[in-house]
């Protein structure tokens, strides 16, 4: 009996752990847990950019498509008249409306600091500000599209964010000024103070007004530089072939930042360095190869910057086009 009992004692005494054995064991699931914290950690960090990326490039896809939806919907209701009532020599094309593609924080909008083309135009949106007009669902409107490096107050006195934003101006048909002359570009002035934010983070709009592939190869027919005025030359002998009349085709480009990088790099009042030396030197000539090259260098300086971007790009057919 005594030695079973100093067996079981040894046997009872030999299941148990050692101290040295409990420290392993813990610090073997200490480690296990902070590498699992650590995973968890970086793979909600990684879940939220990219979360933030599809929101933001989301955000910018819906604006590409209300560029691209409006500016097929453009219109110059052209028509043909004598060149002078009294004693004519000609016929010539004729329209109150204007189409104009300039470089953005040109001439267009004076003092707006952005890249790439502001495109102005008119378009029969019906939006008015007087009950005067109800029902008219095809009243002409002022519209702009435009790409600004500005700045916003947080809400409840949060820090101040830089950003590129896409804005949308338009002008209500009560208020509507292009009428009030047939020359110039009066009537943009002012139209960029109405303008609102429909996208974050997008840093370059182009428009390239041309013509299809088979009828200009080249796609400089049109635009040699990205430009375009449909007032420009028109009472000139012969008058030109944009002389108030709307492209056939639009080439339109839209490039976005996620949110991540836009935070990390527009952090002054000032464009960021990566994005003005990125696009520097690019989209200056307007021709097929020119562009695909331009593009391509863009893309390039982009990822060597470490930046993440998408490019949107689609070619609009403007269904008032007589040309």
């Amino acid at each position: 009996m005594v030695l079973r009992k100093s067996t079981l004692g040894q046997r009872a005494h030999g299941s148990g752990f050692t101290l040295v054995e409990v420290l392993v064991a813990t610090t073997i699931l200490i480690l296990l847990v902070t590498m699992m914290s650590v995973i968890i950690s970086q793979l909600s960090a990684t879940i939220g950019r990219a979360n933030a990326s599809v929101t933001t490039f989301q955000e910018a896809r819906g604006a590409f498509d209300r560029v691209r939806r409006q500016l097929s919907q453009a219109t110059l209701n052209t028509y043909w008249d004598y060149d002078s009532k009294t004693s004519p020599t000609r016929y010539l094309r004729f329209s109150e409306l204007h189409f104009l593609v300039q470089p953005s924080g040109g001439g267009v909008f004076p003092g707006t600091v952005g890249t790439g083309q502001a495109v102005c135009f008119q378009v029969p949106l019906g939006r008015s500000t007087s009950s005067s007009y109800p029902g008219l669902n095809t009243l002409l409107n002022e519209l702009a599209f435009y790409v600004q490096y500005t700045n916003d107050t947080g809400p409840f006195g949060t820090e101040t964010r830089n950003r590129y934003r896409l804005y949308e101006a338009t002008r209500p048909t009560d208020q509507f000024t292009t009428y009030a002359t047939t020359s110039g570009n009066a009537w943009v002035t002012g139209l960029g103070s109405s303008g609102l934010p429909i996208a974050e983070n997008v840093f370059l709009l182009l428009v390239w007004p041309m013509k299809s592939e088979i009828d200009d190869p080249t796609g400089a027919d049109l635009s040699q530089d990205y430009t375009y005025d449909s007032r420009n030359l028109w009472s000139a002998n012969p008058q030109p072939e944009t002389a108030h009349q709307l492209p056939p085709l639009m080439m339109v480009t839209l490039v976005a930042l996620d949110e991540t990088t836009a935070a990390r790099i527009c952090k002054t009042a000032t464009q960021p360095v990566e994005i003005t030396s990125a696009v520097s030197g690019l989209f200056l000539n307007s021709n097929v190869v020119d562009y695909k090259k331009d593009l391509e260098k863009l893309k390039t300086r982009l990822t060597a910057s470490h930046l993440n971007f998408r490019v949107f790009s689609t070619t609009v057919p403007v269904l008032s086009s007589k040309m």
